[in-house]
């Protein structure tokens, strides 16, 4: 063995500063103790221990997180490590072991890990440290669940040394090392509303390393699934501005944030995501020119949902505080907000002088949300509110009764990009040759601009005010629903939480008693398959609490203490567990109370999931199917997040795609032919259950509500799991 390389000078301080940093730490963790102690018997603590407290704490803060500070192995270990590789050197050199412990690309390979377990000399905190960085800084999927980890772990959990940063790694292993440890601290993090930043300080963790930013991502996913406004505030306030999170992460956590408050009747929320997103120099407003490369990789229905939500304002601010008094004589807002939804609408007031001096106190308010506002000049007095449809845009003038209809192109031509900064002249606005058409605020005038942008493609999306019976944020406009469902239980959606054991709860929601039409007819789907007809009338007599959400592994672990699933994460659905596996899931949950937990049968599961429609989605048509489901087009073939789409009108989220659900029933192709008219369950000597709403990798026929799937009842399917029916009060 050759000479022991020399270090650095700076390394060897490096080190010294850190063990220092560690041992005065210690000093304050002892003295912050020993106030605490003696707090108990009201007595101050002795003028010695006040200054040793104040002398510690300036101590520590001259080596701010040193001890939390990441090692860099030198070049001389790195080449000795490839020498040994290459079978030119017959061992390491101690040091070089310890300080490999800091190098990722080789702390966590097998081959390095097989040295460890043979060296004479047990670990020191500080390699044990390294070897947890190393983790971090390569956190994936793969490494979080494989050997490598379990292996750390174990020695992590084996040190028996007095070092406090690695004492409490050990005792709260499950914090730092496993699948589920992202979602572990995650939920740890939500439950205190901590930063990040002191989390990582408090944990000496890396805070630019992946993961952190899983520990985040997690987190939001849990708030998100939560479905509460309070945390919703503290994901947009803390975690999404989190700059731990790469770009691509981070534009994926808006847009599912985006699509999450989309669906939340509190409009609180949505206000403040708005706020953050027009602030966010990543981001900004979509519509503006500047903008746009920014929110290329943001998915199209997060972009289209945060560009309604800009609209909708817009119109509200038009015609409530840029007409004259405020008064809309003609109802114009209540008619334009119909056409929020689904259209694809960008806006843009262009205010005159006079109006713009009139309503600066209002501007003040909230500067960005008018960032985009445009000028027009010509007309005393008159502002203009600009609405592009795409293939056609309408002009409105707040102080004529007349819209003015024109082609995109011709519009272009005629005065350029609407969305340049210069100002536009109103004369040029209202260009009577060229335009398509103009319509006088006069009698029937909402039924001739209704026919003029239905010609173009433009038709009603959302209502002013959302219907009874649904969320904010769902279409007012629906598919055809059965009238039977909507007056039959003002409870149909409402949402509660109840605790299937001590510290893990599940959300639900009530599905009211009612009859629907069951199954599929060629006539009405011409992708039914045999197995869904004949298409029968079922009553459910009895209303029920359907899980808002698929079963979490967060959930699963909770009840059995288990991970069985392929994709990782507290907040992922569980999947790989056999119909088998979930009765034992039953068991456990059913054994200390006297509701009962189970799967819904065939007829609840497809009665819940329609939630009152009669097409072949429960949303619609397929053309929205982005907002609602995880299916092959959009999930990059893997399960996501519970919560992150849209949910049906009684408020269930992913019943379509992301993953099958188990129901009760045993598969049978033809029992529809037998079913009983109310409440009916099929059971049978076939051992295959069955599965119903598709997965990530369905396409669209699997989607439909109708999809029936024969599954083994013993065998475990990374693209199956289930959600909870209670029954009782």
């Amino acid at each position: 063995m050759g000479p022991r390389p020399r270090l650095p000078a700076e390394m060897e301080m490096n080190e010294t500063a850190i063990d220092l940093a560690d041992a005065l730490r210690g000093l304050e963790v002892a003295v912050r103790e020993l106030r605490q102690e003696t707090a108990r018997f009201q007595a101050r603590l002795p003028a010695r221990l006040e200054r040793l407290d104040k002398s510690l704490t300036a101590a520590v803060a001259a080596i701010p997180a040193a001890s939390c500070r990441r090692l860099t192995c030198p070049p001389d270990y790195t080449r000795q490590w490839e020498d040994w590789l290459a079978r030119r050197r017959p061992n390491l050199d101690p040091r070089a072991i310890r300080y490999l412990c800091w190098e990722p690309s080789v702390a966590i390979s097998p081959r390095f890990q097989d040295v460890l377990d043979h060296a004479e000399a047990d670990l020191s905190a500080r390699a044990l440290h390294g070897l947890v960085h190393s983790c971090h800084a390569r956190w994936c999927g793969d490494l979080a669940g494989g050997s490598i980890v379990r292996r750390i772990r174990g020695r992590l959990e084996a040190y028996r040394g007095k070092n406090r940063v690695i004492g409490k790694w050990r005792a709260s292993s499950r914090y730092l090392l496993g699948p589920d440890a992202p979602g572990a601290l995650g939920t740890r993090l939500v439950g205190e509303r901590g930063k990040v930043e002191a989390l990582c300080k408090d944990w000496g963790l890396d805070p630019g390393s992946p993961f952190v930013a899983a520990v985040v991502r997690d987190a939001a996913a849990m708030i998100r699934a939560s479905g509460q406004a309070e945390p919703t505030r503290y994901l947009i306030d803390e975690l999404l501005p989190w700059p731990g999170l790469g770009i691509e992460d981070f534009k994926a956590e808006v847009a599912a944030t985006i699509l999450h408050a989309a669906g939340e009747p509190s409009a609180g929320p949505r206000e403040a995501l708005k706020v953050f997103i027009l602030r966010e120099p990543r981001l900004g407003d979509p519509r503006l020119p500047r903008n746009r490369a920014k929110w290329h990789a943001v998915p199209e229905n997060a972009q289209r949902r945060f560009v309604e939500w800009m609209s909708a304002a817009d119109i509200r601010f038009f015609f409530d505080h840029v007409l004259p008094d405020g008064l809309d004589w003609h109802g114009r807002k209540a008619f334009w907000l119909q056409y929020v939804d689904g259209n694809a609408l960008l806006s843009r007031p262009l205010l005159c002088e006079s109006d713009r001096r009139r309503l600066m106190p209002e501007l003040g308010k909230n500067e960005e949300a008018i960032g985009h506002f445009g000028r027009i000049r010509g007309q005393q007095g008159v502002s203009a509110f600009v609405l592009d449809f795409g293939s056609v845009v309408a002009i409105e003038f707040s102080k004529m009764g007349r819209c003015y209809f024109y082609d995109h192109a011709t519009l272009v031509k005629l005065v350029g990009d609407v969305w340049a900064d210069h100002p536009f002249a109103a004369s040029e606005l209202k260009h009577t040759r060229t335009c398509l058409d103009s319509v006088a605020h006069l009698h029937g005038w909402e039924d001739r601009m209704s026919d003029i942008l239905a010609g173009h493609g433009v038709h009603r999306g959302r209502l002013s005010s959302p219907s009874p019976g649904l969320r904010a944020g769902e279409s007012g406009m629906r598919e055809p629903r059965d009238p039977r469902i909507d007056a039959i239980d003002p409870m149909a959606g409402q949402m509660r939480h109840f605790e299937l054991t001590p510290g893990v709860s599940v959300q639900m929601v009530w599905v009211p008693p009612g009859k629907f039409w069951m199954g599929a007819d060629r006539e009405l789907d011409s992708m039914a398959y045999a197995n869904e007809r004949p298409r029968h009338e079922i009553e459910i007599t009895q209303g029920f609490w359907l899980g808002a959400f698929p079963v979490t592994q967060g959930q699963w672990q909770g009840v059995v203490g288990l991970h069985p699933s392929s994709f990782k994460g507290a907040n992922f659905p569980v999947e790989s567990v056999s119909w088998e596996n979930v009765r034992w899931f039953m068991t456990r949950v059913n054994s200390g109370g006297a509701s009962t937990y189970r799967l819904p049968t065939e007829a609840e599961w497809e009665y819940a999931c329609r939630a009152g429609t009669m097409t072949s989605y429960s949303f619609g048509k397929d053309s929205v199917v982005n907002d609602h489901a995880w299916y092959e087009s959009n999930s990059r073939g893997a399960t996501h997040p519970v919560g992150a789409k849209r949910p049906n009108a009684w408020g269930l989220y992913d019943m379509l795609g992301n993953v099958f659900e188990w129901v009760e029933d045993s598969y049978d192709e033809f029992a529809y032919s037998r079913h009983a008219p109310q409440n009916p369950i099929n059971h049978s000597p076939d051992s295959r259950r069955v599965a119903r709403g598709g997965c990530y990798h369905s396409g669209f026929v699997q989607l439909r509500v109708t999809h029936r799937l024969g599954v083994d009842q013993w065998t475990r399917f990374r693209d199956v799991g289930f959600r909870l029916v209670r029954s009782g009060a």
